[in-house]
């Protein structure tokens, strides 16, 4: 599992609702890591949806069963070859709050996780964060820090101030606004969901998403 964390200051928090947005499959045991992680956490989401991509009994029958206030989850029926993009474009399309937040199935929000996400949004249209190992990893000699992000955590420069441009947020650790992400759905720049069933093929519709919010001139931080 990673761990999620939004390194920015506190802030009164508004009365705006804010949703948490996951994607899953085939791991029921880390999602109820994460829905564990947000329902211990010092802000509550107000709604959490889960959009279960492909035929998952496990995560099913935990989704039915599961405490988290506000959690709806559905199956999505979607296309062969259809891609992390559109998956995302129709969870937000089922969300009802103004202010967004992503996270992995795989990853567990710190604790202040949701509530920075909610202030940092009071500020700007988008914000991501850093991931970090949930567990210490072992890596091979011929590991470079810099390829971090193969392994779904953030590359050492992410964790200095200096970020936003050249390092961009993940969807483990992204909020946007609604009005945003309306006005520049994600777009799939390669890869799809796999066809082998197991696993997920590259998209990096994030990266793409943060770059064009940024060319068209949205607050990103």
């Amino acid at each position: 599992a990673n761990a999620a964390f939004l390194p920015f200051a506190s802030r009164s928090r508004d009365s705006e609702m804010i949703s948490v947005l996951i994607l899953t499959a085939g791991r029921a045991e880390l999602l109820r890591q994460c829905l564990d992680s947000l329902h211990r956490g010092t802000r509550v989401p107000d709604e959490t949806i889960v959009l279960v991509t492909r035929d998952d009994p496990d995560a099913v029958a935990l989704l039915s069963r599961h405490q988290l206030p506000g959690l709806r989850w559905s199956a999505w029926e979607s296309k062969h070859g259809a891609s992390y993009a559109e998956a995302r474009n129709a969870i937000v399309r089922m969300a009802v709050s103004e202010k967004i937040a992503f996270i992995d199935d795989d990853c567990i929000a710190a604790p202040d996780w949701l509530s920075r996400c909610e202030t940092s949004l009071d500020r700007h249209d988008a914000v991501g964060g850093i991931v970090t190992p949930g567990t210490p990893l072992i890596y091979p000699p011929w590991w470079h820090p810099d390829m971090a992000w193969l392994a779904g955590v953030s590359v050492p420069g992410a964790l200095t101030d200096a970020t936003g441009g050249r390092f961009y947020p993940a969807s483990a650790n992204l909020a946007v606004r609604r009005a945003a992400l309306l006005a520049e759905p994600f777009q799939e720049i390669g890869g799809a969901f796999s066809s082998s069933g197991k696993d997920y093929a590259t998209g990096r519709e994030d990266a793409e998403l943060w770059r064009r919010l940024r060319i068209m001139g949205y607050s990103t931080a």
